[in-house]
């Protein structure tokens, strides 16, 4: 953590983590991210923790809630699921700056509930993550 200053800093509470080792689980976006957002192409590749972190402390950011993000049920090519170790490696490797969330996918009932269960007790989550529209639900369900 930073020294106390006059400064407020800002907490992240949902950020994808970006590394390539995330970003290979998922598919093929470049046209959307590069060509409709204009995300540059070496942010699209994927950035280091580090970089991130240079990036957190450029917009006043002391801590990023990332999460292990479930998008849809595992099989349809449009989703993906980043699998919870990567985010608990960055949060390990950056205790002070990163929390991890568990990304949730209600079609997994109780495999799915253990491996919540799991990220919070062994990996220190602080919470869940949940994305109703890729399960075409209602964000009342």
């Amino acid at each position: 953590m930073t020294a106390m200053t006059d400064e407020i800093r800002a907490i992240d509470t949902v950020v994808n983590i970006w590394t390539k080792e995330a970003l290979a689980g998922r598919p093929d976006r470049s046209q959307f991210y590069t060509g409709k957002i204009g995300l540059d192409r070496g942010t699209f590749e994927g950035i280091s923790h580090q970089e991130m972190l240079r990036r957190m402390d450029a917009a006043g950011i002391e801590i990023a809630f990332l999460i292990a993000a479930k998008v849809g049920q595992l099989g349809h090519p449009s989703c993906y699921h980043v699998p919870y170790e990567l985010v608990a490696d960055a949060v390990q490797a950056h205790p002070d700056r990163f929390r991890g969330l568990a990304g949730l996918d209600p079609t997994e009932g109780m495999k799915g509930v253990r491996a919540f269960e799991h990220a919070v007790k062994e990996y220190g989550f602080v919470g869940g993550h949940f994305y109703p529209h890729w399960y075409e639900l209602g964000p009342d369900h």
